[in-house]
């Protein structure tokens, strides 16, 4: 079982590879009529400024095409290794999480990137496929934000984020979240998420199983004799860092 799935980028260097060609063709049209206006029309090829001016539109047209292209393939790249970041789908032992970027802006001069946050605790929802798709339907936490205030870490199988506030605030509740189609197997991921909710269920009732032992052990302790009651050790604290420096 996996615990982490990277998004497919595939589609944006599919998108960008179509709109280079797109503009190719559409250039490629006055190109090409320049060229059958050179090759066929020979009652003007004395005119030096009829030829200059069909080589300059063709050559327009090529250095136009090749700055577009280079442009469109600059912010395909940014985008692509922004998605590898930011754009993941996590699965932690209580709580799905799917990041996914969504943006940035510039404030002050500096360039902020803006992320989705969703948590998914795998005790409040279901977890359904339907026509491919995977379907969350519970309670579900967004979060929408700078990416580097949406930082989190996880304490014994906890969510807490770096940015305490966000633990109870900064969120508006979901009722269903549909997993995006740029995550690939997704039946895969499916089996994987039914995995995890399982094991978060099967903790969360060991814990609870522990908890009510010790809660009748407690119990009956307390029903004993004093002299015969159970007794934590008492911890022993000291004042001072032993040393072999003796200076008293």
């Amino acid at each position: 079982m996996r615990d982490f799935f990277h998004v497919n980028t595939g589609s944006i260097t599919k998108n960008s590879n179509k709109a280079i060609a797109g503009i190719g063709i559409v250039l490629m049209l006055p190109c090409l009529l320049c060229f059958i206006s050179l090759f066929f029309d020979f009652r003007q090829l004395y005119d030096n400024g009829f030829t200059l001016t069909r080589l300059l539109i063709i050559a327009g047209c090529v250095v136009l095409w090749m700055i577009s292209s280079f442009i469109i393939y600059v912010f395909a790249k940014i985008k692509i290794r922004r998605q590898s970041r930011f754009t993941y789908f996590e699965l932690q032992q209580n709580n799905a999480i799917l990041s996914r970027y969504a943006g940035s802006v510039r404030n002050y001069g500096k360039r902020t990137i803006v992320r989705q946050l969703y948590v998914i605790p795998f005790d409040k929802v279901s977890i359904t496929a339907k026509n491919g798709n995977i379907i969350f339907k519970g309670t579900i936490r967004k979060y929408e934000g700078d990416s580097e205030y949406l930082g989190y870490h996880i304490k014994r199988g906890e969510l807490k984020f770096d940015n305490w506030w966000y633990d109870n605030n900064g969120f508006t509740e979901l009722k269903s979240l549909i997993l995006p189609h740029n995550f690939d197997k997704q039946k895969f991921i499916l089996r994987c998420c039914k995995a995890a909710q399982n094991r978060s269920i099967r903790i969360a009732e060991k814990r609870q199983a522990a908890k009510l032992a010790l809660q009748t052990a407690e119990k009956k302790n307390a029903k004993l004799p004093k002299r015969l009651q159970y007794k934590k050790p008492v911890k022993r604290v000291y004042t001072e860092i032993p040393t072999f420096d003796r200076k008293w």
